[in-house]
């Protein structure tokens, strides 16, 4: 079958996934909005507490839900899991509404959790099914096509948000949107193309959901070429926390920059990542090439030098080379990334794909909690921000030289031309 037959099988799937992260980050905007600029409180609690909080209720379900999803998943018809988180985020957004509709800190803190159970649920399943779509002889190309959709898709929910907010868009509207929104994502999951379990048999015993975190990391011994994609992809994450979480830093210390800037930070970084993943797409197999891991290095490298030793300072001109580097540093890992999912779903074996995927998953949301611990420690050595640009570039080149590298084998192995 053709590639583009293939991509069209997969148009629903993309929807799907598009729709659940716009939906997400808007309402996580509108709270933030809300929050630190129009004086809401929970229990209390300073504005700070409450955007820390929000970010914990994202994050924490990945670590806890991850591997207990991909059994779920390997389980039962992914398709299926798909199509029950949807319906269940439409409940999430039905009680979004009257949070936001009565003003509930709280209330919208408890769907922003919710929002994070679907979405550590969703993970192993759509990331799983993706061979089953599209076939493994375009994993490469589906997952680029997913991967350039969610970012851009985080994205514009994060500016939806803040604009919907910041344009004293009538609460009511707001709140009727998530939920239609919400209502689309799953006539789009009905649209998926049904597939059957791979493993119909599997135990759905609390022992085995238990066994399942106590030996996790052994199924590696027993599939180590899983080892380098897992590293690579949750370095990517770590390394995304860590930058985002820079940038209003990176801006405040440079002395006449103005605040647009940070947001023009965030959109060109996730415009990066989505042309890096494109990028993947239209090398098609040549993604393959042992030259590849060299490509991300030097990309990550070069756009890390400048950002440690130039720096963003009151000079004409300062921000646009800054915006640049940030472009090139993220066109360099939405680069490597792509090609590091597919090696992931092609190496791991069929019966036990989904629950690869939420290992991954678990490690990623560990590596989410651990960036800003990091980033409080280097602020405390003292180190400038430029330099936490710098290293983390460079190490972000020297891992995925690394991990392209060893997952390139499983890529030739696996993975057929494009056709």
């Amino acid at each position: 079958m053709c590639a583009q037959v293939k991509h069209r099988v997969l148009l629903p799937l993309i929807l799907t996934q598009a729709l659940s992260a716009f939906n997400s980050n808007q309402l996580r905007a509108v709270l933030l909005i809300l929050v630190s600029f129009r004086g809401l409180r929970a229990f209390g609690l300073s504005a700070e507490t409450t955007v820390g909080l929000s970010t914990i209720f994202v994050v924490a379900p990945y670590v806890i839900l991850s591997i207990p999803a991909g059994r779920i998943c390997d389980r039962f018809s992914k398709t299926l899991v798909l199509r029950c988180c949807k319906g269940f985020e439409i409940a999430i957004f039905v009680v979004a509404a009257l949070g936001l509709y009565s003003q509930s800190v709280p209330l919208i803190l408890l769907c922003l959790l919710m929002t994070g159970v679907e979405a550590a649920i969703m993970g192993p399943a759509k990331l799983s099914v993706i061979p089953e779509l599209a076939g493994t002889e375009h994993l490469v190309s589906a997952n680029a096509w997913m991967s350039a959709t969610n970012t851009a898709a985080i994205l514009f929910g994060v500016i939806s948000g803040n604009l919907l907010i910041t344009n004293d868009v009538p609460i009511s509207i707001i709140a009727v949107a998530g939920i239609a929104i919400a209502i689309a994502g799953f006539v789009s999951s009905l649209l998926i193309r049904s597939t059957t379990a791979s493993a119909p048999r599997l135990s759905m015993k609390a022992g085995a959901f238990a066994l399942d975190f106590a030996t996790s990391f052994s199924w590696l011994k027993r599939v180590p070429l899983a080892i380098a994609p897992i590293a690579g992809i949750s370095w990517f994450w770590f390394q995304g926390a860590v930058n985002t979480t820079l940038f209003p830093l990176y801006v405040k210390q440079a002395v006449g920059q103005p605040e647009s800037l940070v947001v023009a930070l965030f959109v060109v970084a996730s415009a990066g990542v989505a042309a890096g993943a494109l990028l993947c797409r239209m090398a098609g197999d040549r993604i393959q090439s042992a030259s590849v891991p060299l490509l991300a290095f030097a990309l990550a490298a070069i756009s890390g030098a400048d950002l440690g030793f130039n720096g963003l300072t009151s000079v004409p001109g300062s921000a646009l080379r800054v915006l640049a580097d940030i472009f090139l540093l993220a066109i360099a890992t939405g680069f490597y990334i792509v090609p590091l999912a597919a090696a992931l779903q092609a190496v791991a074996p069929e019966t036990e794909r989904a629950r690869f995927i939420g290992l991954c998953n678990t490690v990623i949301g560990f590596a989410m909690i651990l960036s800003g611990s990091t980033v409080i420690l280097a602020l405390n050595l003292d180190i400038e921000i430029g330099q936490m640009f710098f290293y983390g570039a460079v190490i972000s080149g020297l891992i995925a030289f690394i991990t392209l590298s060893n997952s390139l084998r499983a890529l030739q192995i696996h993975l057929k031309p494009e056709q």
